[in-house]
């Protein structure tokens, strides 16, 4: 946080994220969900963030024609 991080993602234990939390105020800095929300893509680690976006993009295209797709089978 003192390094400029304004958004900090931390999954151990309560009494530890209570402090970052305090530390975080001082920073001006907040605390991220431990866990990415669904249909999230994370790049961190990603050898080509490119790539991995374009396979996140048409994966998220097909979940949306099959619910599309359910919704007017049923009309």
């Amino acid at each position: 946080m003192v390094a400029g991080f304004r958004r900090i993602a931390f999954s151990g234990p309560r009494a530890m994220r209570d402090k970052l939390s305090q530390i975080g105020r001082k920073c001006r800095a907040e605390m991220a969900p431990a866990r990415a929300p669904a249909h999230t893509l994370d790049l961190l680690d990603s050898p080509d963030p490119e790539v991995s976006c374009g396979i996140y993009l048409e994966r998220r295209k097909a979940q949306k024609s099959r619910k599309n797709t359910g919704l007017r089978q049923g009309d």
